[in-house]
């Protein structure tokens, strides 16, 4: 199995889990980056579970949150795409709703 990482991949390997997980440093920003890596490893299963969150309603984070959230996703699928993943791709994501009384942004 390998995994994907933004920060250290000597960190996140050694943070415990399955003894034959390879990871890798990879930032999804980089379509070249995503590429070489579907290249290399080829999957016939992807399981995006990434994805920028921030506990503020906060203007300024709607456009990073649509980069990391929607753009890299788009990303990940043309690669997958490109690359032969046609087995399964599993998109994991969640949504708080405001209160009904709270004005949207």
């Amino acid at each position: 199995m390998h995994a994907t990482t933004r920060g250290d991949a000597r960190a996140a390997a050694s943070s415990g889990g399955a003894a034959s997980r390879v990871w890798h440093r990879l930032d999804f920003a980089e379509p070249r980056a995503v590429d070489s890596l579907y290249a290399s490893v080829r999957p016939d299963f992807v399981f995006h579970l990434a994805g920028l969150v921030k506990g503020a309603r906060d203007r300024a984070l709607v456009l990073p949150a649509l980069e990391a959230n929607l753009t890299a996703t788009v990303r990940l699928l043309d690669a997958a795409a490109a690359h032969g993943c046609r087995r399964r791709f599993v998109q994991i994501g969640s949504l708080e709703e405001p209160p009904i009384d709270q004005p949207a942004l």
